[in-house]
């Protein structure tokens, strides 16, 4: 299975770059050096992923990451290079809803994930890593208006469009979908739905030793849930858990 995924990822990024080579070639015969300049930083950032994976040595699913390069496919190479945000109407509207979905289930996995491998003693509520999830999709959403209003001052570009009006429907549709990927996380917290075991557990899988060795004091990952030692899940799903075990020497 990790083979095959392997070769996806790999297939995957290939044709990705070929596509945005292709979109720099466009843009440059067209003399578009904005456009240019896009498909260039589109580009830098597909060499992220494995850079980060070496540094750091953490590595996340393949689903969530193939997933991340989609949306920022969908939004800045067909979205401005492309010019959807001019052909289709609510094409903004849509990414940024899909915007306010991605960024929450990013904030919500990282809370999640530091809930489950805290060495301290810290356990969060359902309700505040759900909340979390919300205030960090709508915070980064803000930002980005913020990061538009800078461009369109600066430099004359027209990125918020019609002003006011496509800033607060933009700030709008972040909400909903921050909304939308909180809620879910929090259902899922409660045991009602597993839409989120997946990601966990492969993420789980993946960085096994590196949540070993994030405390030599005395806990580890068993693989069976303990709902004396982990409150936010009761539902017996297979998840990372930490239980006391003796100090290594």
């Amino acid at each position: 299975m990790k083979h095959k995924t392997g070769r996806f990822k790999f297939w995957f990024y290939l044709v990705y770059r070929l596509l945005l080579i292709l979109a720099l070639a466009a843009s440059l015969l067209s003399g578009s050096l904005l456009n240019a300049g896009i498909a260039i930083f589109t580009l830098i950032i597909t060499f992220l992923p494995p850079i980060i994976e070496r540094k750091w040595k953490v590595s996340y699913p393949s689903e969530f990451e193939i997933g991340v390069m989609v949306f920022i496919f969908l939004s800045l190479i067909l979205g401005s290079i492309g010019k959807f945000y001019d052909i289709l109407p609510w094409w903004d509207l849509f990414m940024h809803t899909l915007s306010g979905v991605i960024i929450g289930l990013v904030g919500f996995s990282l809370v999640y994930l530091l809930n489950r491998s805290s060495w301290k003693k810290i356990k969060l509520s359902r309700a505040f890593v759900a909340m979390f999830a919300f205030c960090f999709a709508l915070s980064l959403g803000a930002l980005w208006e913020i990061f538009e209003f800078g461009m369109d001052s600066l430099f004359g570009w027209n990125m918020q469009r019609s002003g006011l009006q496509d800033t607060m429907t933009d700030l709008i549709v972040d909400t909903f979908g921050a909304a939308f990927t909180s809620l879910t996380g929090y259902i899922y917290l409660k045991g009602n739905i597993n839409i989120f075991e997946r990601i966990e557990r492969s993420f789980i899988r993946r960085n096994t030793e590196i949540l070993r060795k994030e405390e030599e004091g005395g806990r580890k990952i068993i693989g069976q849930p303990d709902p004396d030692t982990d409150p936010i899940d009761q539902n017996g799903h297979p998840s990372m858990e930490l239980s006391r075990i003796p100090s290594q020497p």
